[in-house]
């Protein structure tokens, strides 16, 4: 568990230590510049409903919405960001709206305002040679967008070719950091790095679980005159499950994932809250003897493979704190660099797991936070709901000048029975989002838990709650089984059994008495054949 405890650190700027995310309200919209437009879209094909603008906004001031069309927002914002050495020198180009970041502006690097090229392009897999999606496609293609040329001619005709439509509904647009530093301040406030991002959002259509992702591929252009070195590509979001104040964070590494989740039922979303997870599918590649990596190119391209090299996995996952003097705001250039490098904090320092959460010791990777597994109460993870922020990043990578690096991460939002299953079940949105783009995450050995596993059992919240000094908790088996149930106290210390053996399919209702504890917060795990489920209570005196 996170203890306080007094640092003798700098004087922190004002803007480190205000929360701007307490109101869950954004600053006025930016204005890019009066000569170019901020366009917004919404790509809805699925159970996702997700707002996006050409600058490299994600949720913007609708948020993410889940199930799409129900107004239950799961994400409040999101971005990503890049930094990297420019002749030795750190540079960065990121989109943290929530955090007053905004290094992008809409179009191609070397574009003028009157070639309009700053817009959202969309196209459908039910959209036809010349139609309208198909002509518009043509701005896309003169922005850089990718085409199949069925004719053969090299120029993109919109009755002959077909646009790069990679889901049933393809969102592209581009955008660059060559912002001036009156944009760039008060936060980051350094040169550009002269990159262009062309963005592509894509999804299907499906109510099942395929409808249950969407997927991002940014392909980043260096158009400056000089390489970029150790350059690392971050994810950022600001979950928002319902209620703002209620959520956790893990990341699990195998499935190359940061998620969010609640740890008990939500104000909002009731006793089914989703939990929302970031996967990493294709890293940047680097240079490797002997290794294979892979660019995917959706249905009508083929898959590139490059030999001799290899896509970089996950390097980091961490959070940051609105107002907290260790996991600060990134109102720095190196701070958002200690937070894509992982196991730092923003002053540099390496991040200590045994002070924050539960589970872990100092032997514990401190770059992938809280990488515990809560179903199964295990490993290290946080205890302490609050409104998260979660920063996912793959290894470093170079990107020569003219040259190009492609990376794909995939939104996964999914509901189970309860709060904790819906854990279990993006995990198997990631495992299946992994194997749609081709690269299977999932180690060997490792099997997404059965639907007759998940749906065994159920844990219902104590009641009263909060108690004093006596509750009782109930809980229902749909098999014979071999239950424990058990209390623990907020560091994770084992207090009590209150249920050890084997008990047959039912209905149970376990009276539970605090007497002689301190007020607090406390737990309780109920297993039943090997797979568990947590909620907490308070006690109040």
């Amino acid at each position: 568990m996170r203890f306080n405890y007094v640092h003798i650190i700098p004087i922190i700027p004002f803007f480190l230590a205000i929360s701007l995310h307490a109101q869950k309200t954004f600053p006025e919209k930016p204005q890019h510049s009066s000569l170019f437009r901020t366009v917004e879209d919404t790509i809805d094909i699925n159970n996702i409903e997700l707002h996006i603008d050409n600058a490299g906004s994600i949720g913007l001031f609708e948020g993410g919405i889940y199930p799409a069309g129900s107004g239950l927002k799961f994400l409040f914002s999101a971005g990503f960001g890049v930094t990297g050495l420019v002749n030795g020198e750190l540079r960065t180009a990121w989109s943290t709206r929530i955090s007053l970041i905004d290094e992008f502006k809409p179009g191609p690097i070397d574009a003028h305002p009157l070639d309009s090229l700053d817009g959202i392009y969309e196209v459908t897999s039910a959209d036809t040679f010349g139609s309208a999606n198909y002509i518009s496609w043509e701005k896309a293609v003169q922005a850089g967008a990718d085409f199949q040329d069925l004719n053969g001619d090299g120029i993109y005709n919109p009755n002959f070719d077909r646009p790069d439509i990679l889901g049933d509904q393809t969102l592209w647009t581009v955008y660059n950091d060559l912002t001036d530093l009156a944009q760039r301040t008060p936060r980051l406030m350094t040169s550009p790095l002269n990159i262009e991002v062309q963005q592509t959002v894509w999804g299907y259509e499906a109510t099942d679980t395929k409808g249950d992702m969407l997927f991002f591929r940014y392909r980043l252009i260096n158009r400056g005159i000089s390489d970029i070195e150790q350059a690392i590509i971050t994810f950022t979001a600001d979950p928002d499950i319902g209620d703002f104040e209620d959520d956790l964070i893990g990341s699990d590494v195998l499935r190359q994932m940061g998620y969010c989740y609640n740890f008990e039922e939500d104000g909002v979303y009731g006793t089914t809250p989703p939990a929302f997870g970031i996967v990493l599918l294709q890293g940047p590649i680097i240079e490797k003897p002997g290794g294979i990596a892979y660019r995917y190119r959706g249905e009508y391209f083929s898959t590139e493979t490059i030999l001799n090299s290899q896509n970089q996995p996950i390097q980091s996952f961490t959070t940051y704190i609105g107002g907290d003097p260790i996991l600060s705001e990134p109102a720095t250039a190196q701070i958002a660099r200690n937070y894509g490098v992982g196991c730092l904090d923003a002053w540099g320092s390496a991040i200590d797991p045994t002070y924050w959460g539960i589970g872990s010791t100092s032997l514990t990777d401190c770059r992938f936070l809280y990488s515990g597994d809560p179903v199964s109460v295990s490993g290290w993870l946080s205890l302490q709901p609050q409104d998260s922020r979660m920063l996912l990043s793959p290894n470093e990578f170079r990107i020569a000048k003219g040259d190009t690096q492609e990376v794909i991460m995939a939104y996964v939002v999914a509901q189970g029975i309860d709060e904790l299953d819906a854990i279990t079940e993006i995990r198997q949105r990631a495992d299946l989002a992994a194997s749609i783009i081709g690269f299977n995450n999932t180690p060997v050995g490792i099997e997404p838990a059965s639907e007759s596993s998940i749906n065994s059992f159920q844990l219902r919240q104590n009641y009263p709650n909060p108690f004093n000094p006596s509750t009782a908790i109930e809980f229902t088996i749909r098999r014979n089984a071999f239950v424990e149930l058990t209390i623990y106290n907020s560091l994770g210390q084992q207090l009590q059994i209150l249920q050890k053996g084997s008990l047959p399919s039912g209905s149970y209702r376990i009276p539970f008495s605090a007497e002689g504890l301190e007020a607090g917060i406390y737990f309780y795990r109920l297993k039943v054949d090997g797979q568990s489920r947590v909620r907490k209570m308070i006690y109040m005196p």
